[in-house]
């Protein structure tokens, strides 16, 4: 269900996105507009992600790893090319 807003705190902005570029913070901000629209959590195929935030597949598969390893969110990713990202903030 999609929310009309959330609640943006600039410590933990400043916290969870030190350790990315501009280039990264930027998507993120973007991931996490999506994620809100979907209460937090989406399951979707790597391709659809990619094309959501602009980016080819490859640059897409980058910026999910990073933010799995620098558990910015939490991300699954299987075997048929889905990837789950889920903002532990929103849930």
């Amino acid at each position: 269900m999609s929310q009309p807003g959330f609640y943006f705190y600039c410590g933990d902005w400043l916290k969870d996105t030190r350790a990315l570029d501009p280039y990264s913070r930027g998507l993120w901000i973007d991931t996490l507009c999506l994620l809100n629209e979907h209460g937090g959590k989406i399951c979707w195929p790597l391709a659809n992600l990619a094309q959501f935030l602009g980016i080819d597949e490859k640059s897409c598969h980058s910026f999910v790893t990073l933010l799995s390893r620098l558990n910015t969110a939490n991300v699954t990713e299987d075997v048929t090319g889905n990837v789950t990202l889920e903002s532990r903030r929103m849930i």
